[in-house]
Parts: C-alpha cells; structure tokens; sequence
C-alpha cells in the first residue's frame, strides 16, 4: 500500500525493521518487549508498558509524560558524551540530509 510518496510502504518497512533488529538483539520480540519492560521497571517508569518492538498502536502499549522525562533524565545520565548529538539541527549520512523533527531548536 502506497500513500503519500510511499509513507505507508516505508513504515511497514521500518516495523519489519524494528522487529527483526529485536530478534537479532533477544531471540524473539516478545523477549525483547520483556527486556525493554525490565529495563522500563528499572528506570522508575511506573506508567510505562510495551507490548511491541515497533511502537505501533496496542491498547496496552502506553507511557506518561512524566516517565518520558525519567527516561530522558537517564540517558543525559547515563550517556553525557550523546548530549550535544540533541541539537544536531541536521545531519547527513550515505549522501542524505535528515533534519531533526524537534521544532524547539
């Protein structure tokens, strides 16, 4: 299925992905939606679950505001020499320029 330019193609392309990099990295998306739900628990996010390696709707997949900002808090934490990639306005990779899609900076 096609839809402007292609959007839809290339998000099924995206899932199929997602999914086969959470097989390569747990053996199964269910284990990798496990492992991620660990690491969820792990982090203090109380009103966070995932029920898929995509990020498409489930009715049981959801977050809150306030646990995307503890998620945030830990990887600035966690992974400080990743900060300044954050105000990366664009950048270029194999000849093409993505810009970044926070309308903040």
């Amino acid at each position: 299925m096609r839809a402007r330019g292609g959007q839809l193609a290339g998000a099924a392309l995206e899932a199929r992905v997602r999914v086969a990099l959470a097989e390569h990295i747990s053996g199964s998306e269910e284990s990798f939606v496990e492992t991620m739900n660990m690491h969820a628990r792990n982090l203090g996010l109380n009103n966070t679950n995932f029920e898929n390696s995509t990020g498409l709707p489930h009715e049981n997949h959801y977050t809150t505001a306030s646990d995307l900002g503890r998620l945030v808090k830990a990887l600035i934490r966690e992974f400080p020499s990743h900060y300044k990639y954050y105000a990366e306005k664009s950048y270029e990779y194999a000849g093409i320029k993505q810009n970044n899609r926070n309308r903040l900076l």
